[in-house]
Formats: structure tokens, sequence, C-alpha cells
């Protein structure tokens, strides 16, 4: 047990220091909360936090200037900035509300709807809705020098518990508490491809994006449990969509070479897809829909015989486009990294895989109708290779797919493949 002059009494753990903080802006939280006995223990008396402050390399090194700096305008910005912490939750929880109330309905009907996914949501609402648990203070970004501290909640809108950041006194975002690992690497803000960070061992820069041409795409007609190895469904009531599927968001990833930032041609790529993302998604989703009709017949099969839909030999069923047309426990369970295109269905029942093909695999006569079985997970932006466009691939995960994955590769303007998801994995993609 240490001193400190504005985080007082710290203890080291091993790992990062750990004190005790007294909000008491904090209390009233969580009303609608189905918390237990045990839940409420283990959070502690209202208003008052554990809160971890991180160093470097997790070294034992006091906390520094800017981490203090960082913590004392939290604690100086009274109850203004309580106010605009909920003012980006209720921000967040519109964004995410209508796709989370579009699954509850599919898996649970209306029963507690309201209850947890209210359609109207002010301040007074949302701290009903929420209840914080603990505060953190990332170590000093290591390019910026800046110091992000988070406040973590445990809500009814999302089951596996909620970060919001704050830095320089203001709040910055609103995240799935599984990304804070992410959020503390190095970060920078590239042009066309916004906030991107790299691990030192990583191949790839990485991040999230909105593309408004796909955010009505979520796999949402079929218990994501009988598909979603990476999914959690919970018994309480709360919405457990994964983040990014509520949000409309996918990955983004952009290959560079060691210690490279993107080149400025991969940006220009993807800013050009994104300027016309309308008509190029458009392109994307018919050539999907050509690719779905083309497979169907082997994917039900494949479903009812072996549990994974994908198509019987991947490889050569690729087409090139022709032309365009406990609460508690919960969260932490949650904290883990979410995989793609895997299939579950290999442990249903046959009878179970026959009451659920139509609906995992159904018959669609267009496009738009993918929108409910199909969701864009991963976008990967390929090297830039100098000499030829920059490819860009689409990964893309549902109930239909398979082990073996769905992948678009798209360059120049145009979509150059469709099949399984190598063909859009900077690892194995060949090149055109």
């Amino acid at each position: 047990m240490q001193r400190d002059d504005i985080f007082g009494n710290i203890e080291w753990t091993g790992e990062n220091w750990t004190t005790s903080v007294s909000i008491p802006s904090l209390r009233g939280f969580g009303d609608r909360l189905e918390l237990t006995a045990e839940d409420r223990e283990e959070i502690g008396p209202e208003g008052e936090f554990k809160l971890t402050i991180d160093t470097v390399h997790e070294a034992r090194k006091p906390p520094t200037a800017g981490q203090r700096a960082a913590w004392k305008k939290v604690t100086e910005g009274g109850e203004a900035i309580w106010e605009e912490v909920l003012d980006a939750l209720v921000a967040e929880y519109q964004l995410q509300r209508p796709m989370r109330a579009r699954y509850w309905k599919a898996i649970r009907g209306t029963r507690h709807l309201e209850r947890s996914l209210p359609p109207v949501v002010n301040r007074a609402v949302m701290k009903e809705l929420v209840a914080p648990v603990r505060f953190g203070v990332h170590a000093p970004d290591s390019e910026h020098g800046s110091v992000d501290v988070y406040v973590s909640y445990v809500a009814t809108w999302w089951s596996e518990g909620i970060h919001v950041y704050i830095r320089d006194g203001l709040v910055r975002e609103v995240t799935a508490q599984g990304a804070m690992h992410h959020l503390k690497l190095p970060y920078q803000d590239i042009p066309h491809l916004g906030t991107l960070r790299r691990g030192p061992k990583s191949k790839a820069w990485s991040g999230s994006i909105r593309l408004e041409a796909f955010q009505d795409f979520a796999a949402i007609a079929v218990d994501r449990s009988s598909w979603d190895e990476s999914y959690g469904r919970v018994q309480e009531a709360m919405s457990d969509l994964p983040w990014d599927v509520a949000r409309g968001s996918a990955s983004l990833r952009v290959y560079a070479g060691p210690r490279q930032p993107p080149t400025a041609r991969q940006a220009a790529a993807f800013e050009v897809f994104r300027n016309n993302q309308r008509v190029n998604a458009g392109m994307i989703i018919n050539s999907v829909f050509k690719y779905y009709q083309e497979t169907f017949e082997a994917r039900r099969d494949g479903y009812l015989k072996r549990g994974d839909p994908s198509a019987s030999d991947p490889a050569r069923s690729s087409t090139k486009a022709q032309k365009p047309g406990g609460m508690l426990a919960n969260i932490i369970g949650g904290m883990f990294e979410r995989l793609l295109d895997t299939a579950p269905a290999h442990d249903l029942s046959p009878s179970q895989r026959r009451s659920l093909v139509t609906k995992t695999i159904p018959a669609l006569q267009e496009a738009p109708q993918l929108s409910s079985i199909t969701e864009l997970r991963d976008i990967n932006i390929f090297p830039d290779e100098g000499s030829t466009p920059v490819p860009i691939g689409f990964l893309f995960s549902g109930p239909w797919i398979g082990d073996a994955g769905l992948g678009v590769r798209w360059r120049d303007g145009k979509v150059e493949e469709v099949g399984a998801k190598d063909i859009a994995s900077v690892k194995t993609a060949g090149r055109a």
C-alpha cells in the first residue's frame, strides 16, 4: 500500500494499481436490472467503486502525471460530466435499440421488452437501465500520451457490459466491455479509415466501421445459438444480440508492412467504395444472392445431413462475377473474441435441424430478403502491392453460411469473386 496525491491509497496487485473511489452522483441506478443479492454484494455499496490504474507493460511504476490529470478532470467535472455520460449512453441505445428489439421479438416475443428495451429513453430512464460497477484508467497512449478513463456499466440492453470512455474530461465513445484490451493499443486517426489500432505482432491495423448500405443486414431470423458459436444466450431479461450486430458495425482490418501505416492507395480504395456505397453494396448483395440461389440445394442438404450448410465443395462453388447486378458472470463470460462462420448445428439432432431448416436456409425470391439471415462481419483491405488496384474483402456470417464461410472480393469498382471466406481473407486469397 502506498499513498498517491490524486488517487489516495493505492495497492499493487501484480498487474495494476487498485483503489476505491466514491462518486455520489452515481447512486440510484439500475432499477430495471434483475440483480441478485450476490450481484449487489459484488458490485458494492452504491456510489462506491473499485478503480484500477494500468501501467505500461504491467510494470510496478507509480501512476503518471497524465493519469493523475485525467482522473482529476473526471472528478472535477461534477454533475455535468455524468450528464454527458448519460447522453452518450442514450445516443448509443437509440442507435442499437431497433435491431435489438427485432431480435428480442424473434426469440422471446414481447415479454419484458418494454421493461428492458423501452422505445423512448431519456436520462432518467437510462439511469434505470444501467448500473455503474467500476472505473479504470488506462496507461498513457504510446503515440500520443493521451490517457483514457472508463466507467463500466451493466445494462438491460447489452448482456456483456458497457464501457464509456472519457478523455481530457470529455466523453469519447461508448463500447462493449469486450473491446477494452483492443482500446489499450496505440491508435492512429487515418483519413477515410477512422481510428485504427495495431498490436506489436499484428499484420493489420484494426478498427470498426458502419456502412449505411449494410446496416439493415443482421442475422436475426433464427436463434443465434443454433449457428453462432460465439453467441452467449442469457436467461435474464437482457438483450444478448452482439454489440456490432446491433449497431450495424463491421470489423475493419487494413494490412500493412511491419511498423508501416496504411497507405494512401489503401485509404483511397476504401473511400471510393464508400462514396458510392449504395450502388457498390447493391452489386455485392446481388452477387451474394446469386451465389445463395446457386448453392441453395447443396446448403440445405449439408445442413440436414451434417449440420453444416457449407456448399458441398466451397472451392469449386465460388463464382466469378460477370456483370453488376448470474449477470456479472455473463459479462465476464462474454469477454472473448467473436468467431466467424461457425456451425453449432453440428450438435443439433436431425429432427431439430428439420424444424429449423426453412428459417435457417429459407427459399428467397429477391436479394433484400438476405438481410435477416446475413450480416457483414469483417472488411479486409488487402496490402498495397503498388502495381494493381487494392482489393477489399468482405466477410459475411449467418445461419446459412456454415464452416466454409462466405467472402466477396471487391476490386476496382466491381465484384471480383464470391465464394468461401478464403477468397476475401488476406492469408490465402489469390491475386488476380
